[in-house]
Protein backbone atom coordinates (compact mmCIF):
# COMPACT_ATOMS: atom_id res chain seq x y z
CA UNK A 1 0.00 0.00 0.00
CA UNK A 2 1.22 3.57 -1.15
CA UNK A 3 0.56 5.90 0.82
CA UNK A 4 1.57 9.35 0.03
CA UNK A 5 0.73 11.18 3.23
CA UNK A 6 2.36 14.35 4.56
CA UNK A 7 2.66 16.31 7.65
CA UNK A 8 2.55 19.67 7.65
CA UNK A 9 1.79 22.67 9.87
CA UNK A 10 1.73 26.55 8.78
CA UNK A 11 0.69 28.79 11.57
CA UNK A 12 2.41 32.01 11.73
CA UNK A 13 6.03 30.48 10.75
CA UNK A 14 8.07 30.95 8.33
CA UNK A 15 8.13 29.26 5.05
CA UNK A 16 11.38 27.21 5.46
CA UNK A 17 9.85 26.24 8.84
CA UNK A 18 6.91 24.93 7.43
CA UNK A 19 7.70 21.42 7.18
CA UNK A 20 7.31 20.04 10.66
CA UNK A 21 8.69 16.37 9.82
CA UNK A 22 11.41 14.08 8.42
CA UNK A 23 10.83 11.94 5.04
CA UNK A 24 11.06 8.67 7.38
CA UNK A 25 7.64 10.21 9.87
CA UNK A 26 5.52 11.36 7.26
CA UNK A 27 2.26 10.49 7.60
CA UNK A 28 2.35 9.65 11.49
CA UNK A 29 0.91 11.33 13.90
CA UNK A 30 3.02 13.92 16.04
CA UNK A 31 2.82 16.45 18.70
CA UNK A 32 4.68 19.68 19.36
CA UNK A 33 4.04 21.95 21.78
CA UNK A 34 3.20 25.68 22.09
CA UNK A 35 6.17 27.43 19.17
CA UNK A 36 8.78 25.07 18.03
CA UNK A 37 10.36 23.74 21.14
CA UNK A 38 11.28 20.20 21.61
CA UNK A 39 8.68 17.84 22.74
CA UNK A 40 8.56 16.83 26.44
CA UNK A 41 9.21 13.05 27.98
CA UNK A 42 4.74 12.97 28.19
CA UNK A 43 4.50 14.20 24.38
CA UNK A 44 6.73 11.29 23.32
CA UNK A 45 4.73 9.01 25.22
CA UNK A 46 1.82 10.72 23.52
CA UNK A 47 3.10 10.83 20.11
CA UNK A 48 3.95 6.74 20.70
CA UNK A 49 0.41 6.03 21.92
CA UNK A 50 -1.23 8.03 18.67
CA UNK A 51 1.35 6.27 16.50
CA UNK A 52 0.41 3.18 17.65
CA UNK A 53 -3.61 3.55 17.39
CA UNK A 54 -2.59 5.04 13.70
CA UNK A 55 -0.53 1.98 12.55
CA UNK A 56 -3.88 -0.19 14.04
CA UNK A 57 -6.35 1.63 11.92
CA UNK A 58 -3.71 1.57 8.86
CA UNK A 59 -3.70 -2.41 8.81
CA UNK A 60 -7.31 -2.57 8.92
CA UNK A 61 -7.43 -0.84 5.66
CA UNK A 62 -6.22 -2.77 2.73
CA UNK A 63 -9.44 -3.82 0.56
CA UNK A 64 -9.17 -2.08 -3.51
CA UNK A 65 -10.69 1.28 -3.70
CA UNK A 66 -11.88 3.72 -6.63
CA UNK A 67 -9.42 6.37 -7.27
CA UNK A 68 -10.46 9.96 -6.59
CA UNK A 69 -8.44 11.92 -9.35
CA UNK A 70 -4.50 11.66 -10.69
CA UNK A 71 -4.36 15.33 -8.64
CA UNK A 72 -3.64 15.44 -4.80
CA UNK A 73 -5.96 16.13 -2.51
CA UNK A 74 -5.01 18.34 0.19
CA UNK A 75 -7.05 17.20 3.46
CA UNK A 76 -6.68 20.68 5.91
CA UNK A 77 -6.48 19.84 9.77
CA UNK A 78 -8.04 22.37 11.87
CA UNK A 79 -5.89 21.30 14.97
CA UNK A 80 -2.38 20.15 15.90
CA UNK A 81 -0.93 17.32 15.02
CA UNK A 82 -1.40 14.38 17.38
CA UNK A 83 -4.73 14.58 18.45
CA UNK A 84 -8.20 12.96 18.11
CA UNK A 85 -9.55 15.02 14.94
CA UNK A 86 -5.65 14.49 13.66
CA UNK A 87 -6.25 11.07 13.93
CA UNK A 88 -9.32 10.89 12.18
CA UNK A 89 -8.31 12.89 9.40
CA UNK A 90 -5.40 10.28 8.85
CA UNK A 91 -7.37 7.40 8.93
CA UNK A 92 -9.30 8.78 6.13
CA UNK A 93 -6.09 10.23 3.94
CA UNK A 94 -5.30 6.41 3.96
CA UNK A 95 -8.27 4.98 2.85
CA UNK A 96 -8.12 7.38 0.49
CA UNK A 97 -4.96 6.64 -0.90
CA UNK A 98 -4.58 3.18 -1.27
CA UNK A 99 -4.21 3.27 -5.03
CA UNK A 100 -1.68 5.91 -5.40
CA UNK A 101 -4.52 8.97 -5.31
CA UNK A 102 -1.86 11.71 -4.03
CA UNK A 103 -3.26 13.15 -0.14
CA UNK A 104 -1.44 15.96 1.43
CA UNK A 105 -2.63 16.38 5.27
CA UNK A 106 -1.72 19.78 6.98
CA UNK A 107 -2.54 20.57 9.98
CA UNK A 108 -3.51 24.49 10.58
CA UNK A 109 -3.74 25.18 14.62
CA UNK A 110 -4.67 28.81 15.86
CA UNK A 111 -7.57 30.69 16.00
CA UNK A 112 -9.85 27.91 17.29
CA UNK A 113 -9.48 26.55 13.76
CA UNK A 114 -10.94 29.48 11.95
CA UNK A 115 -7.45 29.61 9.80
CA UNK A 116 -8.01 26.51 8.65
CA UNK A 117 -12.25 26.62 8.12
CA UNK A 118 -11.27 29.89 6.51
CA UNK A 119 -8.21 28.66 4.07
CA UNK A 120 -11.41 25.65 2.73
CA UNK A 121 -14.10 28.09 2.49
CA UNK A 122 -11.91 30.02 0.16
CA UNK A 123 -10.23 27.34 -1.75
CA UNK A 124 -11.82 25.97 -5.38
CA UNK A 125 -14.77 23.65 -4.89
CA UNK A 126 -13.75 21.08 -6.84
CA UNK A 127 -13.41 18.53 -4.22
CA UNK A 128 -9.28 18.42 -3.91
CA UNK A 129 -9.59 20.85 -0.70
CA UNK A 130 -11.02 19.40 2.16
CA UNK A 131 -11.47 20.57 6.05
CA UNK A 132 -11.72 18.35 9.15
CA UNK A 133 -12.56 20.04 11.97
CA UNK A 134 -14.20 19.78 15.19
CA UNK A 135 -17.86 21.80 15.51
CA UNK A 136 -15.78 24.72 16.84
CA UNK A 137 -14.72 26.36 13.71
CA UNK A 138 -18.06 25.78 12.20
CA UNK A 139 -20.50 25.51 14.61
CA UNK A 140 -19.86 27.13 17.88
CA UNK A 141 -16.91 30.38 17.26
CA UNK A 142 -19.12 32.19 14.45
CA UNK A 143 -21.43 33.05 17.49
CA UNK A 144 -18.77 34.18 20.03
CA UNK A 145 -16.52 36.32 17.24
CA UNK A 146 -16.85 37.80 14.00
CA UNK A 147 -15.35 35.39 11.08
CA UNK A 148 -14.81 35.96 7.06
CA UNK A 149 -16.66 32.54 6.51
CA UNK A 150 -20.33 31.85 7.04
CA UNK A 151 -20.21 27.85 7.98
CA UNK A 152 -23.70 26.98 6.77
CA UNK A 153 -23.39 28.77 3.49
CA UNK A 154 -19.38 28.70 2.43
CA UNK A 155 -18.76 25.01 3.37
CA UNK A 156 -20.44 21.54 2.39
CA UNK A 157 -20.36 19.02 5.00
CA UNK A 158 -19.99 15.46 3.99
CA UNK A 159 -19.33 13.26 6.76
CA UNK A 160 -19.14 12.93 10.59
CA UNK A 161 -15.72 10.67 10.86
CA UNK A 162 -15.45 9.77 14.28
CA UNK A 163 -16.93 10.87 18.16
CA UNK A 164 -15.15 10.84 20.92
CA UNK A 165 -15.84 12.12 25.15
CA UNK A 166 -14.75 15.15 26.14
CA UNK A 167 -13.23 15.12 30.02
CA UNK A 168 -12.00 17.15 32.74
CA UNK A 169 -8.99 16.34 34.01
CA UNK A 170 -7.02 18.00 37.36
CA UNK A 171 -2.92 17.44 38.39
CA UNK A 172 -2.94 15.35 41.06
CA UNK A 173 -1.34 18.22 42.70
CA UNK A 174 -4.96 19.59 43.20
CA UNK A 175 -6.72 18.66 46.48
CA UNK A 176 -9.78 17.08 44.63
CA UNK A 177 -10.88 13.55 44.10
CA UNK A 178 -14.08 14.49 42.15
CA UNK A 179 -15.75 17.34 40.56
CA UNK A 180 -17.71 18.91 43.33
CA UNK A 181 -14.45 18.80 45.38
CA UNK A 182 -12.80 20.46 42.53
CA UNK A 183 -15.41 23.26 42.41
CA UNK A 184 -15.63 23.98 46.35
CA UNK A 185 -11.30 24.18 45.66
CA UNK A 186 -11.63 26.61 42.87
CA UNK A 187 -14.26 28.63 44.85
CA UNK A 188 -11.99 28.98 47.80
CA UNK A 189 -9.36 29.95 45.01
CA UNK A 190 -11.03 32.67 43.01
CA UNK A 191 -9.07 33.80 39.70
CA UNK A 192 -6.12 31.49 41.17
CA UNK A 193 -6.53 28.02 39.45
CA UNK A 194 -5.12 27.92 35.26
CA UNK A 195 -7.16 25.62 33.03
CA UNK A 196 -5.50 24.41 29.91
CA UNK A 197 -7.67 25.03 26.50
CA UNK A 198 -7.41 23.84 23.06
CA UNK A 199 -6.34 27.14 21.86
CA UNK A 200 -7.99 30.99 22.45
CA UNK A 201 -11.47 30.83 21.58
CA UNK A 202 -11.56 27.31 20.57
CA UNK A 203 -14.50 24.73 20.93
CA UNK A 204 -13.06 23.35 24.06
CA UNK A 205 -12.31 26.83 25.14
CA UNK A 206 -16.11 28.01 24.89
CA UNK A 207 -17.35 25.03 26.25
CA UNK A 208 -14.78 25.55 29.58
CA UNK A 209 -15.92 29.16 29.84
CA UNK A 210 -19.56 27.60 29.71
CA UNK A 211 -18.53 25.35 32.56
CA UNK A 212 -17.08 27.87 34.54
CA UNK A 213 -20.42 29.90 34.36
CA UNK A 214 -22.29 26.88 35.21
CA UNK A 215 -20.34 25.62 37.97
CA UNK A 216 -19.81 29.25 39.65
CA UNK A 217 -16.23 29.31 39.15
CA UNK A 218 -13.64 31.68 38.48
CA UNK A 219 -10.35 29.85 36.13
CA UNK A 220 -7.83 31.56 34.07
CA UNK A 221 -7.91 29.49 30.52
CA UNK A 222 -4.60 28.88 28.89
CA UNK A 223 -4.48 28.19 25.42
CA UNK A 224 -2.70 25.99 24.02
CA UNK A 225 -2.13 24.75 20.48
CA UNK A 226 -4.66 21.83 20.36
CA UNK A 227 -6.01 19.42 22.88
CA UNK A 228 -3.15 16.62 22.76
CA UNK A 229 -0.64 19.84 24.44
CA UNK A 230 -3.16 21.14 26.44
CA UNK A 231 -3.67 17.67 28.17
CA UNK A 232 0.35 17.34 28.10
CA UNK A 233 0.26 20.74 30.21
CA UNK A 234 -2.00 19.57 32.60
CA UNK A 235 -0.20 16.01 33.16
CA UNK A 236 3.49 18.04 33.43
CA UNK A 237 1.39 20.47 36.14
CA UNK A 238 1.94 23.36 34.07
CA UNK A 239 -1.30 24.11 34.72
CA UNK A 240 -3.88 23.03 37.18
CA UNK A 241 -6.73 21.62 35.34
CA UNK A 242 -8.30 21.60 31.49
CA UNK A 243 -10.32 19.96 29.40
CA UNK A 244 -9.76 18.08 26.03
CA UNK A 245 -10.77 14.79 24.58
CA UNK A 246 -10.02 11.30 26.29
CA UNK A 247 -7.88 9.89 23.91
CA UNK A 248 -5.49 12.75 24.62
CA UNK A 249 -6.01 11.89 28.53
CA UNK A 250 -6.20 8.37 28.39
CA UNK A 251 -2.77 7.67 26.50
CA UNK A 252 -1.26 10.18 29.28
CA UNK A 253 -3.06 9.02 32.02
CA UNK A 254 -2.28 5.29 31.48
CA UNK A 255 1.50 5.96 31.21
CA UNK A 256 1.76 7.41 34.63
CA UNK A 257 -2.30 7.36 37.10
CA UNK A 258 -0.14 9.33 39.78
CA UNK A 259 -0.19 12.46 37.81
CA UNK A 260 -3.45 13.49 35.88
CA UNK A 261 -6.96 12.65 37.17
CA UNK A 262 -9.92 12.57 35.39
CA UNK A 263 -12.59 14.14 36.93
CA UNK A 264 -15.98 14.22 34.79
CA UNK A 265 -16.89 13.23 30.91
CA UNK A 266 -19.32 15.89 29.59
CA UNK A 267 -21.62 12.97 28.63
CA UNK A 268 -25.20 12.15 28.61
CA UNK A 269 -24.74 8.84 30.56
CA UNK A 270 -20.96 6.59 31.43
CA UNK A 271 -18.79 6.15 28.81
CA UNK A 272 -18.74 2.26 27.98
CA UNK A 273 -14.57 3.52 27.47
CA UNK A 274 -14.63 4.48 31.09
CA UNK A 275 -17.39 3.27 33.27
CA UNK A 276 -16.14 4.33 36.06
CA UNK A 277 -15.73 7.70 35.39
CA UNK A 278 -18.71 9.67 36.26
CA UNK A 279 -20.55 12.55 33.72
CA UNK A 280 -20.74 15.70 34.68
CA UNK A 281 -24.68 15.28 35.29
CA UNK A 282 -23.64 13.13 37.86
CA UNK A 283 -21.52 15.51 39.45
CA UNK A 284 -23.41 17.91 39.90
CA UNK A 285 -23.46 20.11 36.94
CA UNK A 286 -26.55 18.55 34.50
CA UNK A 287 -27.21 19.77 31.25
CA UNK A 288 -23.45 19.84 30.60
CA UNK A 289 -22.58 18.10 27.73
CA UNK A 290 -20.38 18.35 24.58
CA UNK A 291 -18.78 15.85 22.63
CA UNK A 292 -15.57 15.82 20.25
CA UNK A 293 -16.61 15.25 16.50
CA UNK A 294 -14.60 15.76 13.55
CA UNK A 295 -16.15 16.21 10.66
CA UNK A 296 -15.14 15.98 7.16
CA UNK A 297 -16.62 19.16 5.21
CA UNK A 298 -15.26 20.94 1.32
CA UNK A 299 -15.95 24.00 -0.08
CA UNK A 300 -19.19 25.20 -0.84
CA UNK A 301 -20.83 24.73 -4.32
CA UNK A 302 -18.26 21.33 -4.65
CA UNK A 303 -20.10 19.07 -6.95
CA UNK A 304 -22.81 16.84 -5.33
CA UNK A 305 -21.14 13.96 -7.13
CA UNK A 306 -17.24 14.20 -5.93
CA UNK A 307 -19.36 15.23 -2.03
CA UNK A 308 -21.47 11.97 -2.67
CA UNK A 309 -17.98 10.04 -3.23
CA UNK A 310 -16.13 11.15 -0.74
CA UNK A 311 -19.01 10.29 1.92
CA UNK A 312 -19.13 6.81 0.30
CA UNK A 313 -15.22 6.59 0.50
CA UNK A 314 -15.80 7.44 4.52
CA UNK A 315 -17.86 5.15 5.05
CA UNK A 316 -15.92 2.26 3.17
CA UNK A 317 -13.13 2.96 5.10
CA UNK A 318 -15.34 3.41 8.81
CA UNK A 319 -17.25 0.29 7.79
CA UNK A 320 -13.97 -2.44 7.66
CA UNK A 321 -14.23 -5.19 9.66
CA UNK A 322 -11.99 -4.35 12.70
CA UNK A 323 -11.78 -0.84 11.91
CA UNK A 324 -14.22 0.07 14.61
CA UNK A 325 -12.89 -2.27 17.29
CA UNK A 326 -9.63 -0.75 16.81
CA UNK A 327 -10.79 2.68 16.89
CA UNK A 328 -13.19 1.61 19.94
CA UNK A 329 -10.04 1.48 21.81
CA UNK A 330 -8.92 4.55 21.22
CA UNK A 331 -11.98 5.65 22.67
CA UNK A 332 -13.10 6.63 19.36
CA UNK A 333 -16.59 5.51 17.62
CA UNK A 334 -17.66 6.70 14.40
CA UNK A 335 -21.64 7.61 13.10
CA UNK A 336 -21.60 6.37 9.30
CA UNK A 337 -24.25 9.21 8.23
CA UNK A 338 -24.89 10.15 4.40
CA UNK A 339 -24.31 13.56 3.45
CA UNK A 340 -28.11 15.10 4.07
CA UNK A 341 -27.69 13.28 7.84
CA UNK A 342 -24.27 15.53 8.55
CA UNK A 343 -25.86 18.51 7.22
CA UNK A 344 -28.64 18.34 9.78
CA UNK A 345 -26.09 17.80 12.78
CA UNK A 346 -24.08 20.69 11.57
CA UNK A 347 -27.08 22.22 11.63
CA UNK A 348 -28.29 21.27 15.46
CA UNK A 349 -24.56 21.80 16.44
CA UNK A 350 -24.87 25.31 15.01
CA UNK A 351 -28.29 26.05 16.61
CA UNK A 352 -27.28 24.40 19.89
CA UNK A 353 -24.23 26.53 20.23
CA UNK A 354 -26.36 30.18 19.36
CA UNK A 355 -28.74 29.28 22.10
CA UNK A 356 -25.96 29.42 23.97
CA UNK A 357 -24.20 33.07 22.80
CA UNK A 358 -28.13 34.11 22.88
CA UNK A 359 -27.75 33.73 26.40
CA UNK A 360 -24.89 35.93 27.04
CA UNK A 361 -23.46 33.60 29.82
CA UNK A 362 -20.07 33.21 28.77
CA UNK A 363 -17.17 35.29 27.47
CA UNK A 364 -14.27 35.19 25.50
CA UNK A 365 -11.85 37.60 24.91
Amino acid sequence: MDLRVSCRRAVNCPADREELVSEEEKGWPIIASEGWTAVTDASRRTAVFMALTAVAVLASIAAPAQTYSTRPVRIIVASSAGGFIDVAARMFAAGLSEKGQPVVVENIAGAGGQIAAERVARAPADGHTLLVASPGPVAVIPHFHKTVYDPLKDLSPIVLLAITPIGFAVHTSVLAQTFPEFVAYARSRPGKISYAVAGQGSFLHLGGELLKSMAGIDMVAVPYRGAAPAATAIFGGDVQAGMADFLSLMSLQQADPAKMRILALAEPARSAFAPDIPTFAESGLPGYEIRGCAMLLAPARTPKAAVDFLNEQAKRILDRPGIRQTLSKSAITSDISDVTETGRFLRAEHDKWGGVARRGNINVP
